[in-house]
C-alpha cells in the first residue's frame, strides 16, 4: 500500500472538546485528510491511557485499541447525525508495528438499508502493517 504522508503533516481537529467524557479523550487523533471529504480518510492515532492504569501497551495492543477507528475515518455520514456501530471487526496484520502512532486509511460504504462496510490499512511509520474490514449498521442519532 503507498504510504501515509508524515505524522508532521497530520493536524489536530481536538474532537473531544464537543463530547463528554468517552474513548475520543483517550487517544491522540491527527487527521491527514479532512473529515466527510471525498475518497479514503487518513489518521494517525496513538492512546495516550493504558489499558491496565501502570502497564504499558504492547504494539499489538496499541494497534487493536486504535484500528476499530478506521469506519470513523472512512466516513461519509455526520456523527452528530447517525451513528455507526462496527458490528463485526476484521484484522489482519503482516508485521508488528513500531512505535507509538497507528496510521489508517479508510472508506466506509453504506447501503439504502443502513447496513456499510468499512475497508482500510493499518501502518506505523514505516509503513503498511496490515488490513482492516468492518461491518456497519448505521443509524440516525436522536436528539435529546
Amino acid at each position: 500500500a503507498p504510504a501515509l504522508r508524515s505524522l508532521a503533516e497530520a493536524r489536530s481537529r481536538d474532537m473531544a472538546k464537543d463530547w463528554d467524557s468517552n474513548y475520543l479523550h483517550s487517544v491522540d487523533w491527527r487527521w491527514l485528510t479532512i473529515p466527510l471529504a471525498d475518497g479514503p480518510g487518513e489518521s494517525w492515532i496513538r492512546p495516550t491511557v493504558d489499558v491496565v492504569k501502570g502497564e504499558t501497551m504492547t504494539p499489538l495492543q496499541r494497534l487493536f485499541a486504535v484500528a476499530d477507528d478506521a469506519n470513523g475515518i472512512g466516513a461519509k455520514i455526520d456523527i452528530r447525525q447517525w451513528t455507526f456501530l462496527n458490528t463485526d471487526l476484521v484484522v489482519h496484520i503482516h508485521r508488528v508495528p513500531e512505535g507509538p502512532w497507528i496510521g489508517i486509511r479508510a472508506e466506509t460504504s453504506y447501503g439504502p438499508d443502513g447496513i456499510g462496510t468499512t475497508l482500510g490499512t493499518l501502518f506505523d511509520e514505516q509503513g503498511a502493517v496490515g488490513a482492516i474490514q468492518q461491518s456497519v449498521l448505521v443509524r440516525r442519532r436522536q436528539n435529546h
